[in-house]
């Protein structure tokens, strides 16, 4: 293991090493440093510097201002003095004349390369667009290599009140082959709140789409979902949400979908085939809870169980459940609830699903539907509870009688048995076959002292 741990030291202290992008102020100068392995440079700057148009010269610097750049064995230093720009240009040392072709090109190469960097590019940019307008400014932003500068004159662009659809559509398609993730998503939110057409909004979502990092394509995501988008920009939306890897980021886009006002049951049914997606229980049990009840709509109504049937923590599906149980319910939206509680492994989360559902049990069938659950239980004493519980609530169907009493015939513990059946003869109505179906169950005790028991409680 000592030769990896010093290969993987020496390799983290090397990447240290060849990427490096420093900035630090002292007394008033800003530094700048940037090294990536083969190209150490070095900006210092003080005061305000301005360049011209054309980027190739400096054009004004404050009187006690001056800017120092390197690269590598090239130096340059420029200075305010007797009114005017003094420059100093050396090359390995030696002094180079600014003045013949050759220093005037490597003159206009550094200048170059200190806008690179993204020097007063946000006042560059100004500049540019008030002599030239947006065509100056897109023209500019081309010839800049380093896509953060780039960046600053295209959000200059975007946030002006007369960019028009070719211009922005440029921009789009630029944005495209930026690696940055960070700048695509900064330059693509402002256009997402603009009235764009349906061509452009296509170019939008296929440079969206471009974006690998999954926190940069939420905040795009987010950013569209604000400004309440219509369906057809909805409907593209969620397609982009499903392309996103990390459950949480999906987690927080597709809670900007469920929060939109007036939903439509298309929609969420649209949107909860996505939340099916997510890995996560937590976050999936946590965004079926987001969804506004009652369901009324059949297909949204099965997007929502297909689900909650995917979650595989009977906790967090047992949270979703309860969630969905607060409303008032259909008979088929009870009879789903009770299929997937059905499934549910720790009979504690199981007995906390039929709490709830046996307060929604009123209605022809539902208390046999539940006692079918009740039936796979392996705890006695939650199974004992719930047919108790039901007892209590005194059902008024024949059926919902004989099949609580039929269901308490397979508890195995005669004590436990016994006095479930004493229980429920407090309410048991005096019929044929309530009266057959106790008897039967009563003898089904082996204890001869439980047996008496139960069959001493009721009055025939």
């Amino acid at each position: 293991m000592k030769p990896v741990l010093v290969i993987l030291t020496l390799t983290t202290l090397a990447l240290s090493i060849y990427f490096t992008y420093n900035r630090y102020d002292y007394v008033g100068v800003h530094t700048m440093r940037m090294y990536d392995g083969n190209h150490d440079k070095r900006l210092s700057t003080r005061g305000t510097i301005r360049f011209n148009d054309s980027g190739t010269a400096i054009e004004s610097i404050s009187k006690t201002g001056f800017l120092k750049y390197s690269s590598d064995d090239v130096a340059l230093e420029a200075r305010f003095k007797d009114g005017q720009i003094v420059y100093k240009l050396t090359e390995d040392g030696d002094k180079i004349n600014t003045q013949d072709i050759y220093g005037r090109e490597l003159l206009a190469k550094l200048i170059a390369e200190v806008l690179e960097t993204g020097y007063d590019a946000r006042g560059r940019a100004e500049r540019v667009y008030a002599k030239g307008g947006a065509t100056a400014l897109m023209n500019t932003a081309a010839s800049i290599q380093q896509e953060h500068v780039k960046s600053t004159y295209y959000e200059y662009l975007l946030n002006t009140d007369t960019l028009n659809t070719e211009h922005a559509a440029e921009i789009v398609s630029a944005i495209a082959s930026f690696k940055n993730d960070y700048e695509k998503a900064r330059l693509l939110k402002p256009l997402a709140s603009k009235p764009l057409p349906d061509s452009l909004w296509n170019l939008w979502i296929k440079t969206a789409q471009t974006i690998n990092a999954d926190y940069e394509k939420a905040a795009v995501l987010k950013a569209v979902l604000s400004g309440s988008p219509d369906s057809t920009t909805y409907d593209r939306m969620l397609q982009l949400t499903s392309t996103i890897g990390s459950d949480f980021e999906k987690a927080n886009v597709l809670k900007s979908f469920l929060k939109q006002n007036e939903i439509n049951n298309d929609n969420l049914a649209a949107v909860l085939s996505v939340v099916k997606s997510v890995n996560t229980d937590y976050e999936k049990s946590n965004l079926l809870r987001e969804v506004t009840f009652p369901l009324n709509d059949s297909l949204a109504e099965q997007a929502y169980f297909s689900a909650v049937s995917s979650i595989g923590s009977d906790y967090e599906k047992t949270r979703a459940l309860e969630r969905l149980l607060e409303h008032p319910i259909t008979t088929n939206v009870f009879n789903q609830a009770s299929t997937i509680a059905s499934g549910i492994q720790a009979d504690h989360e199981k007995a906390n699903v039929l709490k709830k559902l046996i307060d929604k049990a009123e209605g022809q069938g539902r208390i046999p539907r539940l006692m079918m659950v009740v039936h796979d239980m392996g705890s006695e004493y939650e199974k004992a509870t719930l047919i108790r519980t039901i007892g209590e609530k005194n059902p008024n169907a024949e059926e919902d009688w004989m099949a609580l009493i039929t269901e308490a015939t397979f508890i195995t513990n005669d004590a436990e048995k016994s006095n479930l059946l004493v229980h429920l003869s407090r309410n048991l109505p005096k019929t044929a076959n309530t009266q057959d179906a106790y008897v039967k169950a009563a003898r089904s005790i082996k204890s001869e002292y439980e047996y008496g028991k139960a069959l001493k409680a009721i009055d025939f």
